[in-house]
């Protein structure tokens, strides 16, 4: 789904994540979420950090980015940075052909310091010529157009009178300048978000993307 965002032309991609010009942004991985399920006593199973992962190297390989920017919350909690986190996500910055712009979330900060031998450059906001990227959209400077994380956006769709399903969508909001992405973690869930009328929502459904009707909301 191509959309020009400030000027900027923009793809939305079905695997959770944005082209904007040269660079592919995604936000809300979570990484160790499992990790610190299981920390605090909860049987969750490991996998969603190696699942993830390769989702993001087979981005990167298919859309060759200049750059990764993560939108916020790469990290889930500080129970959540195991040995065997840490390992598969320390592979997973050795082997990136691109330089990876990590915007601070609200997990990340409360998770603590990445390791040193980490190539990710770490920031508040990022520049992207005029667009910026943010994690919480309470954050984003009112003069500028901004790619935000943080609300995990979900919507639900009518089929019929009583039935229907949920999907993650990406929710743009004109008035506010800003288009918030949906969760790229596997093990990160959704919020059922309640747009104004003059907002524009998009849902990854099969192998594309689709601007969703006022009609099946």
């Amino acid at each position: 789904m191509h959309l020009t965002l400030c000027g900027s032309p923009c793809i939305l991609l079905a695997e959770h994540a944005l082209l904007a010009g040269e660079a592919l942004i995604l936000a809300d991985t979570h990484f160790g979420k499992s990790a610190a399920f299981r920390a605090r006593g909860i049987p969750i199973p490991e996998g969603d950090t190696v699942a993830d992962t390769a989702r993001i190297h087979a981005l990167v390989e298919r859309h060759a980015p200049r750059e990764l920017v993560i939108a916020g919350d790469f990290l889930h909690a500080a129970d959540g940075k195991t040995e065997e986190v840490l390992s598969v996500l320390g592979a997973f910055f050795a082997a990136l052909p691109c330089p990876v712009r990590l915007v601070l979330g609200n997990h990340d900060r409360r998770a603590g310091n990445l390791p040193s031998d980490w190539s990710a450059d770490i920031h508040d906001r990022y520049d992207l010529g005029d667009l910026t990227v943010v994690h919480d959209p309470r954050h984003a400077p009112p003069e500028r157009f901004t790619i935000c994380g943080h609300l995990h956006p979900a919507v639900r769709i009518r089929d019929g009178r009583n039935t229907g399903f949920r999907s993650p969508c990406f929710w743009l909001r004109e008035a506010e300048q800003q288009l918030i992405l949906p969760a790229f973690g596997t093990f990160t869930g959704g919020q059922v978000i309640r747009p104004a009328d003059a907002d524009r929502l998009f849902a990854p459904l099969r192998d594309g993307v689709v601007e969703l009707p006022a009609a099946v909301l």
